[in-house]
């Protein structure tokens, strides 16, 4: 296919008279093979609007090697399934798994050649709880903590998890053990047991002080995208548990509040790589 030869015309409509339709004839003369159109556009004005490229112009997907052999120790053979060499491989995935709070790091280089420029890319997390839980945080591990009257728990709790907002947070309904949770940026999908969750501000009951219900509203949700170079998330699975906790009045004040129990976590964290491919810009 030769290269794409971009047309413009200009005409001047009657300013005293309303355009209701038009018709477009296309007529090529002398010509052989195969006419393809991919945009028409109309609009008012001067100044033309800049060509701008497909993505697929100007990035080029990156497809690796990945040796097992090269990791290889002795007779290193699992369930009777030798290492193997895998060509051709476009998404790179990696297993994870965990208890309680994690900070999980996931490498978002070139593996065969670590200096080679890349893109970012978009995370696909998909992660199976071993435990009950009642909500669960994903985010990325850049933050701070919030100011004091707007922590969830305010007046306890001064290192609370909760109390700390992240770069990108999405915060997800509770479910049973074994429920399939899926925080997809390719497909901007983000379900728990196929349940889709709500990619807005959110309102979750995390407990009482007293017998006032503590409510804990969430920024809008956020997908997770992975700059070049080692990117690191956090994923926080939190259990609703009671405690009594003495006041500064002398008294006792009776809580209920989510906590990190321990629960453990499976998952597994993909992603398809790209590189600068060589389109015009």
């Amino acid at each position: 296919m030769g290269e794409f030869v971009r047309y413009l015309q200009v005409f001047q409509p009657n300013k005293d008279k309303r355009i209701e339709s038009m018709e477009l004839r296309v007529v090529a003369n002398n010509f052989e093979g195969e006419l393809t159109i991919t945009d028409i556009m109309f609009q008012g004005g001067a100044q033309v609007t800049a060509y701008i490229p497909h993505t697929s112009e100007i990035l080029k997907l990156v497809e690796s090697t990945i040796n097992e052999n090269d990791t290889a120790q002795g007779n290193d053979e699992y369930q009777n399934f030798p290492p193997e060499v895998y060509e051709g491989v476009k998404n790179r995935f990696f297993n994870f798994i965990g208890r309680g709070h994690e900070v999980i790091v996931i490498p978002n280089v070139y593996h065969e050649d670590y200096s080679k420029p890349i893109m970012m890319a978009g995370l696909d997390l998909t992660i199976y709880p071993k435990d009950n839980y009642d909500l669960l945080k994903i985010s990325t591990n850049f933050g701070t903590q919030i100011e004091s009257w707007d922590r969830v728990y305010w007046g306890l709790f001064e290192e609370h998890p909760l109390h700390k907002r992240y770069t990108k947070e999405f915060y997800m309904s509770g479910a049973t053990a074994g429920t399939e949770i899926k925080l997809h940026t390719s497909t901007r999908t983000a379900t728990v047991g196929g349940v889709p969750q709500p990619q807005g501000i959110r309102h979750f009951n995390v407990g009482e002080v007293n017998g006032e219900t503590k409510i804990l509203t969430t920024p809008r949700q956020s997908f997770m995208v992975m700059p070049v170079g080692s990117y690191r998330i956090r994923v926080e699975f939190y259990k609703r548990v009671s405690q009594e906790i003495s006041n500064a009045w002398g008294g006792v004040d009776q809580v209920q509040y989510m906590r990190d129990t321990g629960i453990g976590f499976t998952g597994v964290a993909e992603f398809t790589q790209y590189t600068l491919g060589g389109g015009k810009i």
